[in-house]
């Protein structure tokens, strides 16, 4: 009997991974990121870099949030009616009771197929390009609409890390992935920037 002899060729195919965007983006486009750590009552993402535009107001946080989402939409609106993207994010620096200092800056996300951005007309609205980030991220169930509010939801995100080493605790961001006016359930997340 003669000996079989078999060749065993093995091939490696590549494929770049696509990502797709999480159901609470709905139909809007919204920045990617890969899932870093699944925590209890926390999740850790690396955000790829993006391009923001922002603007600043002071005032409550009713009154300043409306101003800043006016002049960030207005500035999309002149780009493309189709232009507007999600998360709409606002940082907060929180201080003794519950309080905020009475000014917030707010972001709007550009989605890729509208970079580079043309520059703003208005002063006061600048983009930014965010280079790649890790953020702790918590869900927040509602809809959330003071600041109070946000500032449990930012100490309930310091609980479940449980480690001020980890994070920056002087500030955080608010991200809201439904527009004011869309009516429905809402979802919103309370973000912490990693320190490594």
């Amino acid at each position: 009997m003669k000996p079989v002899i078999v060749f065993l060729f093995s091939i490696l195919i590549v494929v770049d991974s696509v990502w797709q965007k999480p159901g609470f983006c709905g139909t809007y486009e919204c920045p990617e990121y890969t899932l870093d750590e699944q925590g209890k009552g926390y999740e850790k993402r690396f955000y790829a870099t993006a391009t923001w535009v922002t603007t600043s107001a002071a005032g409550s946080y009713k009154n300043a949030t409306t101003t800043t989402f006016s002049k960030l939409q207005n500035y999309l609106k002149q780009l493309n009616i189709e232009a507007m993207s999600i998360p709409y994010v606002t940082m907060m620096f929180p201080t003794v009771g519950l309080n905020v200092v009475q000014n917030f800056t707010q972001f709007f996300f550009i989605k890729p197929s509208l970079r580079p951005p043309p520059e703003p007309t208005d002063s006061s609205i600048t983009i930014k390009e965010v280079p790649p980030k890790h953020l702790f991220i918590r869900t927040v169930p509602g809809h959330v609409s003071t600041t109070a509010d946000w500032v449990k939801q930012a100490n309930l995100l310091a609980g479940a890390i449980n480690d001020t080493s980890k994070y920056y605790s002087t500030f955080f961001f608010t991200a809201e992935y439904s527009i004011p006016s869309e009516s429905g359930k809402r979802y919103s997340e309370v973000w912490f920037y990693a320190m490594h």
